[in-house]
């Protein structure tokens, strides 16, 4: 899942380089930012802060793909007591503004106002045990407020909202198993299964399988035979089944015409028939 996570967060930076300001992209203001502040250090908090996370960012209907944030736990601070300081910002350069948040609220500093991308802005607040947001949507800072620079900040953050590709790559992994299975099925049938030996008619190595090509052209019927059957058994091997009239008498004989391994042939008369 990390990996995964881990993924999408380079393709989500490299969609925000592409968004029409390339020049300006480490220096680039989020399009919507919130900074909070939930005291205590315990698990429960921190789950406490993460949900309350999901639900500002459906709230105000962020785009899923784009919502990013940051968790950070706070200790010893000059002002704060120890908790969870958290935000969330939506597109942007990606880098956070806790840091600096939090480093100018160790003075005696109680306002930090943003332009945002757009014609939005956000004021920060510093009351006691907390921190207040106020995002102004379509207000930009005015001019008798000190606008707070943005430059200098080094920490990332990660995407909110991480799409499970699992099922894909593990269904993609098996249909490719199964492709590969079906080939290697075929070529097992048709390819070795199925080979078929080229008897060497010299030797007759192979002529329990396959009969020579000149006895099967002997077998061809004339005026005082006919073939009747080519056939095979265990005992005579390749044999031809003819029957012969004699030219005079019309009397029609039925002979077997054992095939040899060397390829000779023996004629074993049979019983006659008179038609």
């Amino acid at each position: 899942m990390k990996i995964f996570k881990s993924i999408q967060q380079k393709i989500s930076d490299l969609s925000d380089t592409l968004d029409g300001k390339n020049k300006d992209y480490l220096m680039r203001p989020a399009e919507h930012l919130y900074i909070g502040f939930f005291a205590g250090v315990e698990k429960e908090v921190k789950q406490t802060v993460m949900d309350y996370i999901y639900n500002y960012a459906k709230d105000y209907e962020l785009q899923r793909s784009r919502v990013k944030y940051r968790i950070l736990l706070i200790e010893n601070h000059p002002y704060f007591s120890d908790g969870y300081a958290f935000e969330v910002q939506l597109g942007g350069d990606g880098f956070s503004y806790l840091d600096m948040v939090l480093k100018e609220f160790e003075s005696k500093t109680k306002v930090l106002n943003f332009d945002l991308d757009g014609e939005a802005s956000v004021t920060i607040r510093k009351t006691p045990g907390n921190i207040e947001t106020y995002y102004l949507p379509d207000q930009t800072i005015a001019g008798d407020q000190v606008l707070t620079p943005i430059d200098g900040r080094t920490f990332k953050t990660e995407l909110l909202f991480t799409e499970n590709y699992l099922f894909f790559y593990v269904s993609t992994f098996l249909m490719l198993m199964g492709f590969i299975a079906m080939l290697l099925a075929l070529a097992y049938k048709f390819v070795w299964f199925e080979q078929v030996t080229v008897p060497d008619l010299k030797t007759n190595v192979n002529f329990v399988n396959a009969m020579p090509i000149d006895n099967l052209e002997s077998a061809r019927s004339t005026t005082t035979s006919r073939l009747k059957a080519l056939a095979y058994n265990g005992r005579l091997r390749w044999h031809k089944l003819e029957e012969e009239r004699d030219q005079y008498t019309n009397q029609i004989t039925d002979v077997t015409v054992e095939i040899k391994s060397d390829g000779t042939e023996v004629r074993t008369t049979g019983g006659s028939n008179d038609k």
